[in-house]
């Protein structure tokens, strides 16, 4: 039976004020979902806490109620290949709909691929279930993979195919794969028949119209170096190159060592719609490019805004040193660029998508590693990791228009801190306390928190899409594999 925690909270206000001054009092609903371990134990009565377990939880953008979890069981002293696996779906009309076979060998990865559910298999070599969305029966047996014998890396879909990024062990070199809706295999990119591709490592990929737009950059075995950066087009249902054209050139670009590789230096690219962006860095400084796609899908330079006097630092990684570390481009049409211009002390700059202007630029953040988030009227910025020698974590919001400080504070936990912003609000875990809080986005006030009665310590992660905010808590700690506790919560807020 589903089962309600509902905690009640009432801020206090101090000094005098007028009745219609005191804030309401607020109520934090967990929604508990899921019992991810009872529902293991109903089904597999051995199950035991020193059994490794690994849960997934995956959202259907396409559906925006629907949750599934996946979970892979397996006892000790087991091959990979011997596990016992289950997918679970918990839909709009809160029905529990269990996949009523288990799924042998399987891993924890899932993907909504269409009307389906992909499952990665483990046997040796990596295979696929490929299960109905709506039922979670078994549609047809694990799915073998061409190029057994090499490594993937990564899924890319779109409503009509299924592509995979890997790399070919004997040579080192990556290729992608492309299937249909029936996981059919249809064609291979590049087609390498000897040892000497120069193909290096994709650095991001789009579908647009029929068309898979790839960009890369090439690596010269001979000198050791990443010569220039490649646009190809390729037809979806047959690999047929369509486009291949030098984008930039990199030949004046400072990381250019044999010690160092392409995605160490961060020049990253990120695709928006029929747009991309390029961070890099060149002679005269760390830039971001605009491209767009023309009516003959080629991709045509727009501006390049280049920070001057400033590159990556050449001793450590960028993002532990000088130099840019991420590139944000939000939905509310804007690029925030942090650039790190010693260890430790990093400037944010907010640039205009439409023309390569600076809007504004917040200097001197002292953060390290940090992530970012954005609403409509405020940027998150965390750090991922404590100060060191403390036990505090760095949090700062600004003002997404005018780009001043909003408030900022320092948060005490022993174990790292997760974070989401969501309808307005900061929600934060701590595991040290076992706390779920809730923050004001605007004054970074405490609104509601819950404590969750456990005598060990949880870790907790948010999941989130358009409608909902969901909580998972689990006690498996980093690197380790045995779960006995793996709950999955909604989050709603009732004022």
């Amino acid at each position: 039976m589903k089962t309600k925690i509902l905690v009640f909270l009432t801020i206090l206000s101090f000094g005098l004020m007028s009745c219609a001054d005191h804030k309401a009092k607020i109520e934090i609903a967990l929604d508990l979902s899921y019992d991810v371990i009872q529902k293991i134990k109903s089904i597999l009565p051995d199950f035991m806490p020193t059994y490794e377990t690994n849960i997934h939880i995956t959202l259907d953008k396409n559906q925006p109620n629907s949750v599934y979890i996946t979970a892979s069981i397996l006892p000790p002293g087991k091959d990979m290949d011997e596990n016992t696996g289950f997918v679970f779906k918990y839909d709009a009309d809160k029905q529990l709909m269990i996949h009523s076979q288990p799924l042998q060998g399987i891993e924890s990865d899932t993907f909504v691929f269409g009307d389906k559910i992909i499952v990665k298999r483990w046997a040796k070599q990596f295979y696929y279930y490929m299960l109905n969305e709506q039922t979670l029966d078994t549609i047809t047996s694990p799915l073998s993979d061409q190029n057994l014998e090499n490594t993937f890396d990564t899924v890319l879909m779109d409503d009509n195919q299924i592509v995979r990024i890997g790399w070919y062990r004997s040579v080192n070199d990556y290729f992608l794969n492309a299937y249909d809706l029936a996981m059919t295999y249809l064609w291979t990119y590049p087609d390498i028949k000897h040892t000497e591709s120069d193909i290096f490592p994709l650095l991001d990929m789009v579908e647009i119209a029929g068309k898979h737009h790839l960009i890369y950059s090439k690596f010269n075995k001979k000198t050791h170096q990443y010569n220039d950066l490649y646009h190809v087009a390729l037809q979806a249902d047959t690999g047929k190159i369509l486009l291949d054209e030098k984008l930039l050139p990199d030949m004046n670009e400072l990381w250019n060592t044999t010690t160092r590789t392409a995605n160490e230096i961060g020049k990253r690219v990120i695709w928006d719609g029929k747009e991309v962006f390029i961070e890099g860095q060149d002679k005269n400084g760390i830039y971001i490019s605009k491209f767009e796609i023309t009516d003959v899908g080629s991709l045509k330079s727009v501006w390049k805004k280049t920070i001057s006097n400033l590159s990556f630092d050449d001793v450590s990684l960028p993002s532990r040193g000088s130099g840019l570390k991420q590139i944000v481009v939000s939905k509310q049409n804007s690029i925030l660029m942090p650039i790190w211009t010693q260890k430790g002390l990093f400037d944010l700059y907010c640039i205009d998508p439409d023309d390569g202007s600076q809007r504004w630029i917040y200097q001197s953040i002292p953060m390290e590693e940090i992530s970012i988030q954005q609403n409509k009227d405020n940027i998150l910025i965390y750090s991922v990791f404590n100060i060191p020698g403390s036990d505090q974590y760095p949090v700062m919001v600004i003002d997404s228009k005018s780009g001043k400080k909003i408030w900022e504070n320092r948060f005490e936990s022993k174990e790292p801190i997760e974070y989401e912003l969501f309808n307005g609000s900061l929600y934060m875990y701590s595991p040290d306390n076992n706390t779920l809080m809730q923050h004001d986005i605007s004054n970074g006030e405490l609104i509601a928190e819950h404590v969750f009665q456990q005598d060990i310590m949880l870790f907790g992660y948010f999941y989130k899409n358009q409608d909902h905010l969901f909580f998972y808590i689990e006690d498996q700690q980093p690197y380790k594999f045995n779960t006995s506790v793996a709950l999955l919560y909604e989050i709603s807020v009732i004022p």
